[in-house]
């Protein structure tokens, strides 16, 4: 018999690399599409979940039964935190600057070492205290030019909120993808968060008819392309990495979202912005290439390959 294909060791960087790209074009979609808040959220976690359902429903049954009462409550708990966590951070991206909102939620790394190390028992490497310290300064350096906009207290505080409830989904799937295919996990999670929105119909139903051709298309890309692409890729990613490499890769997120608002939206940034992007991106590459030599170094520790 033919021994089955090895997978190729490139997948889990090319897999993270594709998720970051995905998602970093959410903030510009968002402002394109112009529609409710709570409508956006409801569609993209619904219309996501049942796309995705048909291809997690040979897997699911099984997976389902591996799970202990204790992880089919964080499962549905981790439908509830996204379907906060978009609420949040799309509201916040309508109401501010995309750079702006950006910059507060590069401090999501810094909540997901906290649930990593305390919850998930991840310790940090010296290569991701001295990255974290790179990218921090780095975000801190974008949001320089947009520090009047500080005033904006609500959007502040939904994007801080936005940072936190991504750490923890991306920490909770940390947990739950050691059993769970990645078909399972995000057609789950994606459908308890529409699930939890679908009221929001209710009293945004009535203005279905008032948007335009061009929001509904914004609206199917942000399903599309941040949603099924990047935040499907990410939970994925989180097999490959520890909780808090994937938490810090997402700093990368602001630099290509900040490059995609002024291309598309022609939102300028501060003229420190390279400086700032270099410090992000050389901190994360750092990292990066030292997890790497980490698993390399660790021979006996074969790598694990998505499912």
């Amino acid at each position: 018999m033919t021994p089955p294909a090895k997978p190729s060791k490139a997948a889990p960087p090319v897999g993270l690399a594709t998720g970051l790209l995905a998602v970093s074009f959410a903030g510009v979609l968002i402002k394109l599409c112009g529609m409710n808040p709570f409508l956006i959220s409801a569609l993209r976690t619904l219309a996501g979940g049942l796309i995705l359902l048909p291809f997690a429903l040979k897997h699911m049954r099984g997976d389902l039964a591996k799970l202990t009462r204790r992880e089919m409550l964080l499962l549905a708990a981790t439908g509830l935190i996204m379907a906060l966590h978009f609420v949040s951070w799309v509201t916040a991206a309508q109401t501010m600057r995309v750079g702006s909102a950006m910059m507060i939620f590069g401090a999501q790394p810094v909540f997901a070492g906290i649930v990593a190390h305390f919850f998930l028992k991840e310790r940090f490497a010296v290569s991701g205290v001295i990255a974290l310290a790179l990218a921090l300064a780095g975000i801190a350096i974008i949001g320089l030019g947009n520090l009047v906009e500080f005033g904006n207290f609500a959007g502040t505080l939904l994007a801080l909120v936005g940072a936190i409830t991504m750490a923890s989904i991306l920490c909770s799937a940390r947990v739950l993808r050691r059993k769970l295919h990645i078909m399972t996990y995000a057609a789950s999670i994606y459908l308890v968060a529409g699930l939890a929105l679908a009221p929001s119909f209710f009293f945004t139903a009535g203005k279905l008819g008032d948007y335009a051709y061009e929001q509904w298309i914004f609206m199917a890309l942000i399903v599309l392309v941040p949603q099924l692409m990047g935040h499907t890729m990410l939970n994925w990613a989180m097999k490959h990495y520890t909780a808090f490499t994937v938490n810090l890769s997402s700093l990368i997120e602001p630099v290509l979202t900040a490059v995609l608002a002024l291309v598309i939206l022609h939102e300028r940034q501060n003229e420190l912005f390279v400086l700032a992007g270099a410090l992000i991106l050389g901190g994360m590459a750092y990292h990066l290439i030292s997890e790497h030599k980490r698993k390399q170094a660790s021979a006996n520790k074969p790598l694990q390959i998505m499912e």
